[in-house]
């Protein structure tokens, strides 16, 4: 049975890796084209971890909306 697992990268893993870099600066190159402003998250991880055939680097780099602040530093 096929059941699409997904396994994190630990950061400190992923910048040591070539791919991984690579994979990660063309999904921030989406957003840095945008404009986007702010602190960001990446998360790295392998699609389908259970099968070798199948496995696939993913990346997401996603906004952090833990910690905005207003233009005084106020939190929002």
């Amino acid at each position: 049975m096929f059941c699409g697992i997904r396994e994190l990268i630990a950061r400190k893993v992923w910048p040591k890796d070539p791919a991984a870099l690579a994979e990660a600066k063309k999904e921030a190159q989406g957003l840095t084209e945008a404009g986007s402003i702010g602190q960001l998250l990446t998360i790295m991880s392998w699609r389908n971890a259970e099968s070798e055939a199948l496995k696939k680097l993913k990346t997401r780099i996603v906004f952090r909306g833990d910690n905005i602040r207003t233009a005084d530093g106020e939190y929002a």
